[in-house]
């Protein structure tokens, strides 16, 4: 048969049929991890022409389903004593040993272990035995190299009167320059350590295959974070492709940008929303003072101050008494947290510049739509809700039995537009707050991660969580102070005789000054303060610590 006229798919059906052995291939040998298992024991798994053709096979497989997998090991089977030791003599004799056939099946090869070193996986090499000839040139093709201690490598290829044709020979001048390749391919074979001490094996132990499992999972662990499998893909993509800063700029921008990079928005949701049921239990007696405060008509100003309030509804009503309308609030507050954070990641994801970098002005912006969002969504009918069953308990009749019924009966006498009065309001307190809260925060939070980089911190490495609570609080405190007087508003319009008393948020508003003064607009702010303090360094703390927890449980960080 000639095989140099052939086409590499019919060159490869032809090889079929010569020799025996297997190439077998398993995709879930490990967790994201396949297994190329060369199965010639007789023979210390040398390559028959039917072996080469299930190579080919199971790197077209490969290069199909790697979107799954992020590593491989390629091994001699169980029941073979030897990584690979090169072409299978005894089945080329009767057809692969004339010139033509050598330049057909090293056609073949080449093409083969070109498409195994491109895959977008990382790949492994487990050598035990003899790994020699042809089997030293399928081993570089690996990424990396692990053998046994009695392990012998090398390119015998001299001592046989040929040179490689697998490619092996300009693989090795890759890895490590002329004069140490040529070193390499005139000696004779080396000893696993002596192949550990010049470069071409990484590593060395007991079992191949362990040593080879565990090397993977070193390169896709750093202590505690996982790295991103879409990482590891577009770094195997650099070092493959070529093109030099150009592919490596091509390359980045685009994983820049990619899903993989951006934040996952179920991840914003969940941990937003945990964030927010923390915060919410903790600081909920001080927003019940702020709202009993702003509720106060003018001339009937039953506590003189935020103190005042809080030992008198303890004194007269019980401490349990703060928590009312705190089964609303968790409820609310998880589900608003999370829809702010969701809102804000993916609106700040659409704000990026080129660089990935998110301005301070486009900060604002997201963290504006981020608010309006959800208000609409979430903040608006809970703290409606909340409001009025405050207000209601400290009527001589109250009219609410609890959370529920409160509800049906105020949709029942308003309708649903009893749970939306003071929208408008909402969106700009609720828009107002992100826009600060969150500039501020990712502001601060640069600048910290600045100062640390200067101290000898990575980049990559998350702030300490004092750091952020403390960056939280800070943003906290600028949020009170700058959007109060929204607040205020805000709970005027949802209280209980808000239809009776004014027109609008605006005759709210005018009506607060007239009667009570500028200052009046601030009314609430210390109780409000202390617990957006509190509240902005838990909520961005936990909030932080719970998607560096997400993120790591999908092997993203």
């Amino acid at each position: 048969m000639s095989f140099a006229s052939l086409s590499l798919p019919a060159l490869r059906d032809a090889l079929r049929s010569i020799g025996s052995g297997s190439v077998t291939l398993a995709l879930d040998h490990a967790p994201g991890i396949a297994l190329i298992s060369l199965c010639n024991p007789r023979r210390h798994s040398s390559l028959s022409g039917k072996m080469m053709a299930e190579l080919a096979d199971a790197v077209d497989t490969l290069t199909r389903q790697s979107a799954s997998l992020v590593g491989l090991v390629i091994a001699g089977s169980d029941d073979s004593k030897s990584f690979c030791a090169g072409l299978d003599l005894s089945a080329a004799k009767d057809h692969l040993l004339t010139p033509d056939a050598g330049i057909a099946f090293s056609r073949h090869m080449q093409d083969t272990l070109t498409r195994l070193s491109s895959l977008d996986i990382l790949s492994v090499a487990a050598i035990k035995g003899a790994c020699l000839g042809g089997g030293a040139e399928l081993a570089s093709a690996c990424d990396f190299r692990c053998a046994e201690e009695n392990s012998r490598i090398g390119f015998v290829q001299a001592s046989m009167g040929v040179t490689p044709g697998w490619g092996g020979a300009q693989r090795v001048v890759e890895l490590f320059g002329r004069h140490k390749a040529l070193k390499l391919l005139t000696q004779g074979p080396l000893s696993a350590t002596e192949a550990l001490a010049c470069g071409f094996v990484d590593a060395v132990g007991d079992k191949a295959m362990d040593v080879s499992l565990a090397y993977l999972q070193n390169s896709m662990v750093w202590g505690d974070k996982k790295v991103s499998p879409a990482a590891i893909k577009a770094m195997k993509e650099l070092v493959v492709r070529q093109g030099g800063l150009e592919v490596e700029r091509e390359v980045f921008g685009r994983f820049w940008g990619s899903e993989a990079h951006k934040k996952n928005p179920v991840f914003s949701l969940a941990a937003g929303a945990v964030a927010g049921s923390v915060e919410s239990i903790v600081t909920y007696p001080t927003e019940y003072v702020k709202t009993r405060l702003q509720l106060q008509q003018s001339g009937k100003m039953y506590y003189k101050g935020p103190v005042d309030l809080l030992v008198g509804t303890v004194r007269h009503k019980g401490i349990f008494s703060l928590y009312r309308g705190l089964s609303a609030q968790i409820i609310g507050t998880a589900v608003k947290a999370g829809v702010r954070f969701l809102a804000y990641d993916s609106i700040a994801d659409q704000l990026r510049d080129s660089s990935g970098k998110l301005t301070p002005g486009r900060s604002v912006l997201a963290g504006l739509g981020a608010g309006v969002i959800e208000a609409v969504i979430a903040v608006t009918p809970t703290e409606t809700i909340k409001t009025k069953l405050i207000h209601d308990q400290n009527q001589p009749n109250p009219q609410y039995k609890g959370l529920i019924h409160g509800t049906r009966q105020i949709i029942k006498a308003e309708g649903l537009g009893g749970i939306y009065r003071g929208v408008v309001p909402v969106m700009l307190r609720q828009g107002a707050n992100s826009a600060v809260r969150f500039s501020t925060y990712s502001t601060l939070k640069g600048w910290a991660q600045q100062y640390r980089s200067r101290q000898g911190a990575k980049d990559t490495d998350p702030l300490p969580s004092y750091m952020t609570f403390g960056i939280g609080a800070v943003a906290g405190i600028v949020t009170v102070y700058s959007t109060m007087p929204l607040d205020v508003v805000k709970t005027k319009m949802q209280s209980l005789r808000a239809k009776e008393l004014y027109k609008g948020s605006l005759d709210c508003a005018i009506k607060v000054i007239r009667n009570d003064g500028v200052t009046a607009l601030w009314h609430g702010a210390t109780p409000r303060l202390a617990r957006l303090i509190v509240s902005g360094g838990i909520v961005f703390t936990v909030y932080e610590e719970v998607m560096r927890v997400l993120d790591f449980a999908a092997g993203k960080t």
